[in-house]
């Protein structure tokens, strides 16, 4: 069974209630909700105007064709992203390969002309 609901008095707005609702206004809410809090009397639970079910079959089945189309989009704009940036790692990767050829044979003379002053030093 349903009880009262308490009123608790509002210094900042004072009202013969206490801090309840305007009762138009608490009127105009309860008549949006409707029974049980589950939306205006007549509406659906999507959301749809009365006397209108949802979208059509034929309707639904063009916004999933929509959905896809975008999506397919998307995902090829992905992918070309995707492979703009191998080809990018990979030319990246090849300078990076080509600088270590470089370094190791400047190390492999520094270390030849290292030995050649060590041995020609022990020789003298």
């Amino acid at each position: 069974p349903p009880q009262p609901v308490p009123t608790w008095p509002c210094p900042q707005v004072p009202s013969p209630g206490g801090c309840g609702l305007d009762a138009a206004l608490a009127e105009e809410l309860l008549q949006l909700l409707g029974p049980e809090g589950s939306g205006p009397p007549g509406a659906t639970p999507t959301g749809s105007p009365p006397g209108r079910a949802g979208p059509t079959e034929e309707e639904e089945e063009e916004e999933a064709a929509q959905r896809k189309q975008r999506g397919g989009s998307r995902t090829l704009n992905g992918q070309q992203a995707g492979q703009q940036r191998v080809q990018e790692l990979t030319e990246q990767n090849e300078q990076l390969r080509a600088e270590i050829r470089r370094l190791s044979a400047e190390v492999q003379r520094a270390r030849a002309a290292l030995i050649a002053r060590i041995v020609g030093g022990h020789r003298q």
